[in-house]
Parts: structure tokens; sequence; C-alpha cells
């Protein structure tokens, strides 16, 4: 059963300018669309030279979903929507970037071998809950480099409103036909559907 998002016509407490605008992102009743995906090929190769050397320098990392065999996708994925917003990478244990005023991104990445599509879903591990971060946002990159999508964002207390947990080994109901995925790890999922577009972001509000 899908869940039902209430929009509520005030923020419901104080906030910067540059929070505002993450919260007009993650409140806006107007529904995501697969245009509103923001793909990104070719990926420069100086951006993926760089999330190699950022992953080797990071090491293996703490509760990886993939044990690690992501690290330069994930880096990558923080590289690209960095850009995306104009603002700076924080590498933090709690969050991947952060906004001029403090407002805190985490970014979460999937390889992928096929396009995204508005039900596959963005996960966030199950022993990974507790990042003090204000918002979450979703990326997808080919295994290959050869393409990337920054799906979108969402509140991370909206996210954990609306997801629904996945255990590890359980088979991924929204998977694409024949291709067949089970989780690696226990995680909470929330279809892309729910999600607010990236370019709601106001770039040059959040640069400044």
């Amino acid at each position: 059963m899908q869940a039902h998002i209430e929009h509520k016509g005030s923020i419901p407490f104080e906030v910067t300018h540059n929070q505002y605008n993450f919260f007009y992102l993650c409140h806006m009743p107007r529904k995501i669309t697969i245009n509103d995906f923001r793909k990104i090929s070719p990926i420069a190769q100086e951006d993926i030279d760089l999330a190699a050397q950022m992953a080797e320098e990071m090491g293996l990392l703490e509760n990886s979903i993939t044990g690690g065999k992501g690290s330069v996708h994930g880096f990558l994925g923080e590289i690209l929507v960095a850009r995306a917003l104009g603002i700076k990478q924080a590498n933090s244990r709690d969050y991947d970037l952060i906004t001029s005023d403090g407002t805190t991104i985490e970014v979460k990445t999937k390889r992928c071998t096929t396009p995204p599509r508005l039900e596959y879903e963005g996960s966030v591990a199950k022993f990974n809950p507790n990042q003090k971060c204000a918002f979450y946002v979703f990326t997808r990159i080919m295994e290959d480099f050869s393409a990337a999508w920054i799906i979108g964002g969402i509140e991370r207390e909206q996210f954990f409103e609306l997801a629904v947990q996945r255990e590890v080994g359980q088979r991924d109901p929204n998977d694409t036909p024949g291709v067949g995925f089970d989780f690696k790890a226990s995680c909470y999922n929330l279809v892309y559907r729910h999600l607010k577009p990236i370019n709601y972001y106001n770039e040059k509000v959040l640069a400044s």
C-alpha cells in the first residue's frame, strides 16, 4: 500500500533562506516524472578519476552495502550532486554535502545496469539510519560509468515516514523483469515517485 502525503499550506518551523529552498523541494505538490531525472552522459573522466582517488584515500567504507565495491560510484554521485547544486562536499560521517548556511545533504548512489524508472527505489541502509543530515538526494550510476542520473531529493524525516523495510536476501519487487536483484543488506526503501525533482533547488541561492 502506498503512503499518502499530506501537503501543508505553511512551513511549520523556522528556517533560513537556504533551508526554505530545500523545504520547498521536498513539499511541493507536483509529482516527479521520469523527465525530471537529471541525466549526465558522458561523465567527465576527470570526475571518475577524482572519485577513484577519493575512494582509495578513504579505504573500505564502514557499513557499506556492497562491501566497498561501490565506493567509486558513491563518491562520483557526491561530486555530480555537489556540482549540480553549486555546493561543497563535506564527507562527514553524517552527511556528504553542506550549503553555506549549514544545511546538510547525504547522497545515496546505486550502481546499475539499466536506466532508472519511477517505480525503482532509493535505499538507506538499516544499520545507518541515524545520520544527522537534513536531506537525502538519490542517484544512479551505470556500472561502466557510461551515464549517471540525479533522481531527486527528500527531507530525511519524510523519507522514514514513507519508506518500507527490505530485508537482506529479499527479491526486489520492483526489479526489471529478467534481471533479478536480491537485497545485499537490510534497508529502508522509498519509491522514486515520492521524491521531488532536483531542478527545484535554487542553485544560485544555495551557492551564496
